[in-house]
């Protein structure tokens, strides 16, 4: 069963899945954005498995006029940027 949810803004989003339909939560993933104070946009999307263990994370950046994005992601769910 997938379950998602977004906030008004659009400006995240939280998505469950119970692959096997025994109630409990098997992945989690999750977007948020957030408009900075110099008009660029940061977002960071994270994976989580049911035991709430990062599995991957990116960072994005993007200029005010969307010409530049910088990607950092933790492939793995270490901690540390690959």
């Amino acid at each position: 069963k997938l379950v998602t949810t977004a906030s008004d803004d659009g400006m995240s989003w939280i998505a469950t899945l119970d692959r096997n339909g025994d109630g409990v939560i098997d992945l989690t993933h999750t977007k948020e954005s957030q408009l900075n104070v110099d008009g660029s946009r940061t977002t960071v999307e994270s994976k989580y498995f049911g035991n709430s263990k990062l599995h991957y994370e990116a960072t994005t950046i993007t200029s005010a006029d969307g010409l530049t994005t910088n990607v950092e992601v933790d492939a793995n769910g270490d901690g540390v940027i690959d």
